[in-house]
């Protein structure tokens, strides 16, 4: 397991490719270039998982456990987004964690998703991603959220068919 930092002093736990204890399904859908746009290609991206949230809208289910990890058909909410991010290839993949934070770090020891930690307080959406910018090594970095499903088409995929780099900017 590597060990990286998001933000002063907020290390981050990485490890090894290798995903036995998460179910990895996948959705069977890849960009398909168009002669309409460039199409992002998946390894000048990086993606951003984000997981630090208190869950607090769950009530008595976000107890004991953080939201991404709730079980929904045996599998975790967070590796239903991860299906869609491993579908479509990034370069890198960081998740950040707050609330049980120890919870995300052991479901993604022995994997190559990055777990950035945000430990003295919780960072909101935009200071999250800035605080593990260092750590996505690309300039182009697609971002969800842990706990939204998508049935359908991959979105990343149809994210990447529409991308236009002259157009689109942060």
């Amino acid at each position: 397991m590597g060990l990286r930092h998001a933000g002063a002093g907020a290390p981050t736990a990485g490890g090894a490719a290798g995903r036995d204890h998460i179910n990895h399904t996948r959705p069977n859908t890849k960009p398909q270039k168009s002669d309409n746009f460039p199409m992002l290609e998946p390894d000048s991206a990086s993606a951003m998982i984000f997981a630090a949230g208190f869950g607090t809208r769950m009530g008595d289910l976000t107890v004991d456990r953080p939201k991404p990890l709730l079980q929904m058909h045996g599998r975790a909410l967070i590796d239903y987004t991860l299906d869609h991010v491993r579908a479509f290839g990034p370069r890198s993949v960081v998740v950040n964690a707050h609330y049980h934070a120890d919870q995300i770090q052991a479901h993604f020891r022995d994997t190559d998703v990055d777990v950035a930690l945000e430990q003295d307080e919780i960072l909101d959406t935009g200071g999250g991603l800035k605080a593990a910018l260092h750590i996505l090594d690309t300039g182009i970095v697609i971002t969800l959220n842990s706990d939204t499903l998508w049935r359908g088409p991959n979105p990343i995929a149809a994210l990447a068919q529409h991308w236009d780099p002259d157009r689109m900017d942060a």
